[in-house]
């Protein structure tokens, strides 16, 4: 669960893993799993697939730590009691529903933003909020990165400091791009495709400038173009019952062994 969750390259024994615990999972006998599988709807005794955890287990799990205390869903793994299992699946599900809750507040807030934020100039986005939650932001950023197809960070005011996370889209290095902007920071940290940073609040705009100028470097360019891959072209006549369990059978998927993308 740990391995699919935290979205790590599903290669070698990370692979083995998976596949191994996936299986495991689908029949498990621990009162927490099966109770986090109730909550989120997925039924027992059946095969689970790597979507459901990352989409369905992961999130409420996760969902103790934004917005309450990871405690919560450790002590959901530990348990050995059904009613205490239950319960804390619940407290995870509402906990999780909230998040989605105020995840859609911040990035219905940003979008506003960025409405007045002349866009057509910009290769970056950077949106500040009050009273944001730092559990969400980065979540927001990924789904805002996701629709503009920018470099996105995005901000929760706290006092006079901002702390926030960023993602990042296309091909840029949203680490190197932050990096340029390193002075202006309190604390920043991360990789190629996130990243974490706190600073104060008269800086924000000089950071806006600078980031974007660091962004529209490396794209050369002058834009991020979505692009759609696929592995192979497939004649609808060769689209079987045997050819899905063939691809099956390459499973899990996920960050390392994407899923096969076909075109007909």
């Amino acid at each position: 669960l740990a391995t699919m969750a935290d979205m790590v390259p599903l290669q070698g024994e990370n692979r083995v893993i998976a596949w191994l615990g996936i299986r495991a999972m689908s029949n498990t006998a621990r009162p927490g799993l099966m109770a986090l599988k109730a909550v989120a709807g997925i039924p027992e005794g059946k095969d689970m697939t790597s979507d459901q955890m990352v989409f369905q287990l992961a999130p409420r799990l996760n969902a103790g730590g934004r917005l309450s205390t990871a405690t919560d869903a450790l002590e959901l793994l530990k348990s050995q009691h059904r009613e205490q299992a239950e319960e804390l699946a619940a407290q995870l599900d509402t906990l999780n529903a909230r998040r989605k809750q105020e995840e859609r507040a911040v990035i219905e807030q940003a979008d506003r933003q960025i409405v007045g934020d002349m866009l057509y100039r910009r290769r970056s986005l950077v949106v500040v909020g009050e009273d944001w939650n730092s559990g969400v932001v980065g979540l927001a950023a990924g789904r805002l990165a996701e629709k503009y197809r920018y470099p996105t960070v995005a901000l929760t005011r706290s006092g006079n400091t901002l702390v926030g996370s960023g993602r990042s889209a296309g091909d840029v290095n949203l680490y190197q791009a932050l990096k340029r902007c390193e002075d202006l920071f309190v604390r920043f940290g991360g990789h190629p495709k996130a990243a974490g940073l706190t600073m104060q609040e008269d800086r924000v705009e000089e950071f806006k400038e600078r980031f974007d100028a660091a962004v529209k470097e490396q794209l050369q360019k002058g834009d991020i173009l979505p692009e759609y891959e696929y592995d192979a072209e497939l004649p609808f006549d060769m689209v079987t019952i045997e050819m899905i369990k063939q691809l099956d059978a390459l499973s899990p998927f996920g960050v390392g062994n994407p899923p096969p993308v076909l075109l007909s």
